[in-house]
């Protein structure tokens, strides 16, 4: 995003901003810790802008540290940044210009962190139905309306038979669902969500990143999620924001991400990634994917690359590869594109098998379909596909 546009507007344009479709507008913000001896820190957050639709899954990915929770938690209001504004459904919520900071609870928001919250004296059920019994006396519901919206939200994270139950009783991955209940039964407009799956085994994670999906796309709230499971944001993400250190890499839909990587960071940490330095030997323009280059890698074989920008002859660049965007053949006496290798591991990983291949000076993780199938000391064909390699600046 330009730092001359920004995506806060005044309060007074709510109407515009659902016309525009902006749910969350988060401008040029900026977070920095001190020390116990007031040394600052590098900043946490570091002039971040977001402008985040009605309606989407938006997700805040990056390893740890990056920054990705304290903007989360500054949207919360549980952080107060050093500058910036955010706003939520049109409204100004925190400006450091106009001194506006409003708390977390005037916010309006859903919220799900990594620690659990859960009330101990409460049954599964009185948790769930926390939020609705405290709303104010205006919009209370009815004994009736709360009950059937608490055991929906326990029906969809699984705990419908442990209703009531003690909360303290139960596993630390059912409290993470029942925390999730608890955000979802009041259907807020927009849900905050810190991880909320990280405490719960594989099969009932991959179940449940459908099930908040689904409700999600049903209640229509837009959510903000924070991870740094790149599978989990591939799979749920409507756009992905990847961070490093503060700062925002790439904005981007999933699939843009993982094949059209803006950095060397991105493709590095969006899957995995074999890195070679390259020299570029050609350029050519190739319509919409850009510019196509051909690069001497060091593999023996000119490399075809794609290249969001046009680079010069002779530059050095970095060509990145996925694992998946090389095949392997046969070795043949003639083998011309193809660069020849030696297998040094198999890793059968029961879909795929990953290969560890040395091809002159390089070594490449590759992975191929189960049925592919070579011998470790074996001699193989390597062949790069061009969907699968592009170059960064070095």
């Amino acid at each position: 995003m330009s730092s001359t546009q920004s995506p806060v507007r005044s309060a007074s344009r709510a109407g515009d901003d659902e016309q525009r479709g902006t749910a969350i507008a988060v401008d040029h913000l900026v977070k920095t810790y001190t020390s116990d001896h007031g040394d600052a820190h590098p900043r946490a957050v570091d002039d971040v802008s977001l402008a985040i639709e009605y309606g989407e899954f938006f997700t805040l990915l990056g390893p740890s540290g990056c920054g990705k929770t304290t903007t989360l938690r500054s949207i919360a209001g549980l952080e107060k940044p050093d500058s910036g504004e955010i706003e939520l459904a049109g409204q100004v919520v925190y400006s450091s210009r106009s001194r506006i900071n409003l708390p977390s609870d005037r916010r309006r928001i859903g919220m799900v962190f990594q620690s659990y919250a859960i009330w101990p004296h409460m049954s599964v059920f009185e948790n769930a139905a926390f939020p609705l019994r405290v709303e104010p006396r205006g919009r209370r519901r009815s004994e009736r309306a709360i009950r059937e919206a608490v055991e929906e939200a326990l029906e969809v994270v699984e705990l419908t038979p442990f209703a009531l139950r003690g909360a303290t009783q139960l596993s630390g991955g059912q409290q993470q669902r029942l925390a999730l209940a608890r955000a979802m039964v009041a259907h807020p407009q927009v849900m905050l969500l810190d991880e909320p799956l990280s405490n719960l085994d594989a099969k009932l994670r991959d179940s449940m990143r459908v099930e908040l999906k689904r409700l999600q796309a049903r209640s229509g709230f837009t959510a903000v999620y924070v991870t740094h499971d790149q599978t989990e944001a591939l799979a749920m993400s409507t756009r992905i924001a990847v961070m490093n250190a503060g700062v925002i890499q790439q904005v981007d839909s999933p699939r843009a991400i993982y094949e059209h990587p803006a950095n060397a960071f991105v493709a590095g940490f969006i899957g995995r990634m074999n890195f070679l330095t390259a020299k570029v030997l050609a350029v050519s323009e190739n319509g919409e994917d850009g510019v196509e280059l051909t690069v001497d890698a060091g593999v023996g074989v000119p490399v075809r690359a794609r290249s969001a920008q046009r680079r010069s002859l002779d530059e050095e660049v970095t060509l990145c590869v996925r694992p998946e965007g090389i095949g392997l053949l046969p070795p043949r006496e003639s083998s011309t594109g193809h660069a020849r290798g030696t297998v040094l591991s198999v890793q059968f990983l029961g879909e795929s098998t990953e290969y560890i291949i040395r091809v002159r000076e390089t070594t490449l993780i590759i992975r191929a379909e189960a049925s592919v199938r070579f011998e470790r000391g074996g001699e193989v064909d390597v062949e790069f596909a061009l969907g699968g390699t592009w170059v960064v600046g070095r």
